[in-house]
C-alpha cells in the first residue's frame, strides 16, 4: 500500500511542478441494468466457478461474462477483455501485482491495473499488463495489427469496444509515474510522445491522427523480450461505448496542442 500511495502523490507533485491547475478529467456516469434484459448468462447450478469462467468466454457475441461468478473466483476482478481470435480472454484486477512486479519478471496471473488507474475505465489512459505476450508481441506484425484492429472490455453493465491506432516500441517506463493523466496537458503530451517517438519498425493506423487529449485510451504493457531496456506497447482509442457510462467533466485545459499545431 505505500508505493501505491508513493505514485499517487508522485502523480501530484509532478502537477504542481508543473503548476498547472488540476480538472477532473474522468468520471462516469451512473447506470442501471434493465432486470428485463440483464447481460449475464446463467450457467448450472453445478458448475464450478472454471466451468463458468470457460462458459463465459465470449466466444458467441451475445454472451457476456457473470461477473458474480468471476468475482467468486477472484474479487479483485473488475472487467474481462477479449481481442476476437486470440488467446487474450481473460479477467483484468487491481491489486495483488504493480509495474515492479511485472518489470523484474515477477510471476503474473492475471491482467491487471495499477492504482491510480481507475476501475470504471474513466482515465484518459487505462495502462493494462500481464495480457499473453505472445498474441500482443504479435502486433509488431502488420498483417496481425490490420487483422486484430478491435477488441472489447466488458464491465458489470457495459460493454467497451476499442479500435487499436498504434502499436510501438518504449523506453521500459512506468507510464503512470511519468504522466499526470489527470490534467489534460499530460494526456496531450502522452498523445505527442507516440507521435514523436514513433519509427518506421512500429505499426500506426490512420485513426491515430485522431487521438487527443479528450480520448479514452487503453495502453497494453508487455515486456520486449529482444530489448531488456524496452517494452512493447498497444495503443487503442474507445469507439463505443454501449451504456454510455464514459464521461470527461467539463474542464478549462489551457496550454493544450493538437499535433499538426506543433512548430516541429
Amino acid at each position: 500500500m505505500r508505493r501505491l500511495k508513493n505514485k499517487y502523490f508522485k502523480q501530484l507533485a509532478l502537477v504542481l511542478a508543473l503548476g498547472i491547475e488540476v480538472t477532473a478529467l474522468g468520471g462516469c456516469k451512473v447506470h442501471v441494468v434493465d432486470d428485463e434484459n440483464p447481460i449475464t448468462e446463467d450457467t448450472s447450478e453445478n458448475s464450478s466457478v472454471d466451468e463458468a469462467l470457460e462458459e463465459s468466454a465470449l466466444s458467441e457475441e451475445d454472451k457476456r461474462p457473470d461477473f458474480n461468478k468471476i468475482k467468486e473466483d477472484n474479487p479483485d476482478a473488475f472487467a474481462w477483455i477479449k481481442i476476437p481470435d486470440t488467446d487474450v480472454n481473460q479477467m483484468i484486477i487491481q491489486g495483488d501485482y504493480d509495474y515492479s512486479t511485472f518489470s523484474e519478471g515477477g510471476n503474473i496471473e492475471n491482467a491487471f491495473i495499477e492504482f491510480p488507474n481507475r476501475t470504471d475505465f474513466c482515465d484518459f489512459n487505462e495502462i493494462i499488463y500481464g495480457l499473453d505476450e505472445e498474441t500482443i508481441l504479435s502486433y509488431k506484425d502488420p498483417d496481425f495489427f490490420d487483422a486484430h484492429r478491435d477488441f472489447e472490455i466488458y464491465m458489470d453493465g457495459n460493454r467497451l469496444k476499442y479500435q487499436v491506432v498504434m502499436s510501438i516500441e518504449w523506453d521500459k517506463v512506468d507510464l503512470l509515474e511519468y504522466y499526470a493523466f489527470a490534467i489534460g496537458n499530460e494526456c496531450q503530451r502522452f498523445v505527442n510522445d507516440l507521435i514523436d517517438k514513433r519509427t518506421l519498425s512500429d505499426n500506426v493506423s490512420d485513426e491515430y491522427k485522431l487521438v487527443s487529449y479528450m480520448d479514452f485510451l487503453v495502453t497494453i504493457v508487455v515486456s520486449d523480450p529482444e530489448n531488456s531496456d524496452k517494452q512493447f506497447m498497444v495503443i487503442a482509442r474507445l469507439i463505443e461505448d454501449e451504456a454510455g457510462m464514459l464521461t470527461h467533466q467539463p474542464a478549462d485545459m489551457p496550454g493544450i496542442y493538437l499535433p499538426e499545431e506543433s512548430d516541429e
